[in-house]
């Protein structure tokens, strides 16, 4: 019977801080997913992601997908305005 290498339920992840070479946290993480089976999924505003904080001395912490979108702010252009910006430049 094939390995089911399959994330069920939290593991504990001891990330040494310091080092050389390599980032620790980096190396820490391919390990922990080496070989693992990972699944697609829709993802959701309340998933969370694992990021290392530049402005809290680079530890590492989780941040949800809302927090990530709400730093884009839009900026997307409408039908009606991309229309018009093509009619005045022609392109």
């Amino acid at each position: 019977m094939a390995e089911n290498n399959s994330i069920n339920a939290p593991i504990p992840v001891e990330i040494a801080n310091g080092g050389t070479g390599s980032s620790t946290a980096v190396g820490a993480l391919t390990n922990l997913v080496s070989g693992t089976v990972i699944t697609t999924s829709v993802v959701a505003s309340a998933d969370k992601v694992i990021i290392q904080d530049s402005d809290d001395a680079d530890n590492i912490k989780t941040v949800t997908a809302q927090s990530i979108a709400d730093l884009g702010g839009g900026g997307g252009l409408t039908r009606a305005q991309a229309t018009a910006i093509t009619l005045i430049f022609g392109r």
